[in-house]
This record gives C-alpha cells, structure tokens and sequence, in this order.
C-alpha cells in the first residue's frame, strides 16, 4: 500500500476515485471507494474497515493484543500488501484543533467501480 502525506490547513478532502465528498467542516461521508479510515484521537477505533484491511485490522490487533503493544497504525498500513489500496494520511491545524494538529488516514481502494445500473 502507498501512503501518500498531505499537511493542509483545511478539512476537505474528496475521494479522487469517487469524487465523493469525504470530510469537511463537520462532516464525514465515507466514499464506497475506501475501505479504511482512522482518527488520531481515536485510533483504536477505526472509522470504518472493509474487506481485505477489515481482515489485516483484526489479525494486526490480536497481534499486538498478545504482545501488549500499543497501535502504530503507520507500522499497520505498511504490513498491508495491496497494489490498488493507497492510504491518505492528511494532518491538519489551525481548523477545530487549536494549537494541535489532528491527524486521519483513508484508505481508498483505486480498483473499485461503481456498479453498472
């Protein structure tokens, strides 16, 4: 999987398969092009996980449950072996946050297609 970092000093972030409107100023709409999400604040408790990475999230936590690790979602993304899954890994400040910057991770499957109506 690649991870592509992006820094912004916004919120918005539309899916580039979709087009979908993901987040905003109090929003958040998942794509149904991604598969993952996280929030810094929450990292435990991932925002939504789907098919392949719902599958790598439950073995990577009962790992690291065993061993009494804490999560590092970076070292978790990286173990994900996908050619078609690309992480967004999008640090903001200055938005909601105050002095500190918050961090989300989307996962967006770039294979994916809409259905054919």
């Amino acid at each position: 999987m690649k991870i592509i970092e992006l820094n912004l000093s916004h919120d918005n972030f539309y899916c580039p398969v979709t087009g979908c409107h993901i987040q905003g100023n109090q929003h958040f709409e998942p794509s149904p092009a991604m598969t993952g999400g996280w929030h810094s604040d929450i990292i435990d408790e991932p925002l939504i996980v789907t098919g392949l990475l719902k599958t790598k999230w439950e073995e990577y936590i009962e790992k690291i449950e065993t061993k009494d690790e804490c999560i590092d979602i970076i070292d978790f993304l990286n173990s994900v072996n996908s050619d078609s899954l690309v992480c967004f890994e999008i640090s903001t400040s200055g938005v909601s946050c105050g002095p500190f910057a918050t961090t989300v991770w989307f996962v967006i499957d770039f294979n994916f297609s809409e259905p054919v109506l």
